[in-house]
């Protein structure tokens, strides 16, 4: 009979690990942690992902950078979030005072 921990698969038994996944952040580029964060202090990085993973709208930019929007409700506006290309590095953060939904 096979102890806790241990599985018996076709008659060998291997021992199960628990692994622990650590708290991954975005991909940042220089300008974002040197010029955005220090300049816009007030902005989260929660936001920042939050507008990525699930934005209200987006639109690819002529230079292929994405901008994605979210209503942020403790900024109390939208929050434009540019990401390069791959949708995942993030490269700039603001409140979009003029956003309006298309």
């Amino acid at each position: 009979m096979p102890e806790a921990g241990e599985l018996p698969i076709c008659g060998i038994q291997f021992r199960t690990v628990s692994l622990v996944v650590q708290d991954v952040r975005m991909n940042q580029t220089p300008y974002f942690r040197r010029r955005v964060l220090q300049q816009r202090p007030y902005i989260k990085l929660e936001w920042c992902e939050q507008a990525v993973r699930d934005p209200e709208y987006a639109e690819i930019q002529l230079d292929g950078r994405i901008r994605h929007w979210r209503y942020i409700d403790e900024l109390g506006k939208h929050l434009r979030v540019v990401t390069l290309g791959d949708g995942e590095t993030l490269h700039n953060a603001f409140p979009d005072r003029g956003f309006k939904p298309k």
